[in-house]
């Protein structure tokens, strides 16, 4: 803090904005205390600080026009003035300055979608801040030990809802299946599923790509397990044993399943693709066929995570019953 005195300014240091410098005749007296004995907010915030002892005051630049008032303050006091930061304003989606009521609103919408805390922590950071090798996806450490003041900027910043999407998918995809499946199962509606099996991660192993929040999974389960009273889906599936090409395909893989030794997903990829290498089949010609048998469309997931996911009985039942149906 310095006044010049010959041109009555008080100068100030920001660690965002730079130096700083405030007329001194701009800054009424301004009221400490109110007729009902309430503190002002200037006052307020500057004994506080004082008796906390904080070192660094970091709040948004709406708060910059309060730093005078709050320096002079300091030094009436006779302390030490924390070290000030001011950062950057937050637009919204339509290039409007949030409000405290949107900004709780958007919160609470992440946080009932299931958009993961730390993927969450990682967009904000980036809303007026760069990592020094333009880095995008931080862990909550990484940031930690690379967040440092000379790197945020002065320029507005606007919130992307589409990207915060993109991060938390780069997050999930992060994870270790044991994991998602745990942050994922407080989401499932086993109401709306009864089929799901006991045990989620195989059917989580086969959705994951497909996530931008644990939420998302009862948009994706119907995939592998329509709603009851979906009977599109198992007309669809029917249709694979229209083709005798791919009924053969069914019945060879049928047979193989019948005694596969692991029903994990990798054992079941190698156990298919062995399937079609004895009979000179592959690619969309071996995996098309089996995917409609199994979940009515003909791309998708990985086959070995269908059929894990599925378990044993449901995925055999499926292939019988599309097979029931062929010439």
């Amino acid at each position: 803090l310095a006044v010049n005195r010959e041109e009555d300014r008080l100068e100030v240091h920001d660690e965002v904005f730079g130096d700083i410098s405030f007329p001194v005749n701009d800054i009424d007296d301004f009221i400490l205390q109110r007729s009902d004995g309430r503190p002002t907010y200037n006052f307020a915030v500057v004994v506080d600080d004082v008796e906390m002892r904080i070192t660094h005051v970091i709040r948004g630049v709406g708060h910059l026009s309060n730093t005078p008032k709050q320096m002079l303050l300091f030094r009436a006091l006779g302390a030490e003035p924390p070290v000030f930061a001011h950062l950057p304003t937050v637009l919204g989606p339509d290039g409007r300055k949030l409000s405290k009521r949107e900004g709780s609103a958007s919160l609470e919408e992440l946080r009932r979608r299931g958009v993961p805390p730390d993927a969450i922590l990682n967009y904000v950071s980036l809303l007026g801040w760069s990592h020094p090798e333009g880095r995008e996806i931080l862990s909550r450490e990484e940031l930690i030990e690379t967040m440092s003041l000379d790197r945020v900027g002065r320029a507005d910043t606007q919130y992307d809802p589409e990207k915060l999407c993109w991060v938390a998918q780069q997050h999930i995809a992060r994870e270790s299946l044991e994991e998602l499946t745990r942050h994922v199962e407080p989401f499932v509606d086993r109401r709306r599923f009864p089929e799901l099996p006991a045990e989620l991660r195989p059917v989580v192993d086969a959705l994951r790509t497909r996530l931008t929040a644990y939420g998302d999974i009862n948009e994706h389960l119907p995939l592998l397990f329509p709603d009851e009273g979906d009977h599109g889906a198992r007309e669809t599936r029917r249709v694979a044993a229209r083709d005798g090409e791919a009924v053969q395909v069914l019945r060879e893989v049928r047979r193989a399943l019948e005694d596969a030794p692991s029903w994990e997903a990798d054992a079941l990829g190698a156990l298919v693709r062995d399937v079609g290498g004895r009979l000179g089949v592959r690619g969309r010609a071996l995996f098309g066929p089996l995917r409609v048998a199994l979940i009515g469309v003909e791309k998708g997931p990985d086959i070995g995570k269908i059929l894990a996911a599925l378990g044993r009985r449901e995925a055999l039942a499926r292939l019988d019953e599309v097979l029931s149906g062929a010439a």
